[in-house]
């Protein structure tokens, strides 16, 4: 399920005489991606810029221009970029192992965001946020740092039947 490398060796160069990839239309998905990128020095050396940012590892693009699945899982963002939350069509975000300590808020505020892994992070607790995600389904927080949660939050995600993993964290009660 991981994502493949990245490789400079493939990325083309000025002096290889290819030409260069146009900037993306404004307010698409490549370029909100341009935009993550900019935003995050992990993202930069992971992005080549030499590549069409719907080559970009961990990217996958439905139909060539909207991105539905994210996987960043070992990235060392320590943040994630808040561009992130423009990609609309978003519906898988990985996120594992990426040193995280929060997420954005608007990125709970996605429409089709469906399922979120942010396993083996920094996060403290559960980000209430989350109750506001209308389409999220799988929530997995393992191997964090959370002590507790609210309860209040715990069932209004049983509710809306969000299968919520928070095993294996500091000491979950």
């Amino acid at each position: 399920m991981g994502c493949g490398a990245s490789s400079p060796a493939g990325a083309a160069s000025s002096s290889s005489g290819a030409a260069a990839i146009p900037p993306p239309p404004p307010g698409s998905d490549a370029a909100v991606l341009a935009q993550m990128r900019q935003q995050s020095p992990a993202l930069a050396k992971a992005w080549p810029a030499s590549a069409d940012p719907g080559k970009w590892q961990g990217v996958t693009m439905k139909g060539g221009a909207k991105v539905t699945a994210l996987n960043l899982s070992g990235v060392p963002l320590k943040t994630l970029p808040a561009a992130t939350a423009a990609l609309k069509n978003l519906e898988i975000l990985e996120l594992r192992g990426c040193g995280l300590a929060a997420v954005p808020a608007d990125v709970w505020r996605l429409p089709k965001l469906g399922r979120v892994d942010l396993k083996e992070n920094a996060l403290a607790a559960i980000p209430p946020e989350v109750e506001g995600a209308k389409a999220l389904r799988v929530l997995d927080m393992r191997g964090n740092k959370i002590a507790t949660s609210s309860k209040k939050l715990q069932i209004a995600l049983e509710d809306k039947k969000v299968k919520l993993e928070v095993d294996a964290n500091v000491a979950f009660a």
